[in-house]
C-alpha cells in the first residue's frame, strides 16, 4: 500500500507505523548507548565505581550474559535483526516521486507493533529512572 505525503510524495506506511519504527530506531540506539556504559561501569572494581549502575539496555535487543549485555542477533525467535528495523526506516523515511518507485520494507506489521509496545515500556522506565537520578 502506497501513501502520499502533504507534500505530494510517495512513502510506502502510514504515519503512525512511520513514527513507531522512528521510536524503535532511536531506542536501539539509546540501548547500544546504555550497553557500552554499563560494560564500563562493570569493568571497574567496586570501590572505583563513583556513579550509580547505568540503567540495564532494552531487553528486546540486549540479554545479560554473566557481567556483560550481548547483542541479540534476532528478535525473539524471528529472522528480523537490528538492520532490519534501520533498513525499513530508512525506505520509510525516503519519500519518491512516484507510486511505483515505492517499495514495501520486508517486515511484518505485528511484529514492529510488539517489538514497539516492549521498546516503549522499557523507555517508560528509563525516563523515570532518569528523572529521579537527576533530582538527587
Amino acid at each position: 500500500m502506497v501513501f502520499r505525503t502533504s507534500f505530494g510524495m510517495y512513502v510506502p506506511l502510514d504515519y503512525e507505523t512511520y513514527m513507531k519504527l522512528k521510536k524503535i530506531k532511536a531506542v536501539i540506539n539509546l540501548s547500544r548507548i546504555q550497553s557500552i556504559r554499563f560494560d564500563k561501569w562493570v569493568r571497574k572494581l567496586p570501590h572505583n565505581r563513583t556513579k550509580p549502575e547505568p540503567f540495564a539496555p532494552c531487553p528486546v535487543f540486549w540479554k545479560k550474559k554473566k557481567k556483560q549485555y550481548i547483542d541479540v542477533d534476532y528478535y525473539a525467535g524471528t529472522d528480523i535483526s537490528h538492520q532490519k528495523f534501520y533498513d525499513a526506516w530508512k525506505v520509510a523515511a525516503t519519500p519518491k516521486d512516484s507510486p511505483e518507485d515505492v517499495q514495501a520494507p520486508e517486515l511484518d506489521w505485528k511484529i514492529v507493533d510488539g517489538v514497539y509496545d516492549e521498546c516503549f515500556e522499557w523507555f517508560q522506565g528509563f525516563i523515570q529512572k532518569r528523572s529521579k537520578m537527576s533530582m538527587k
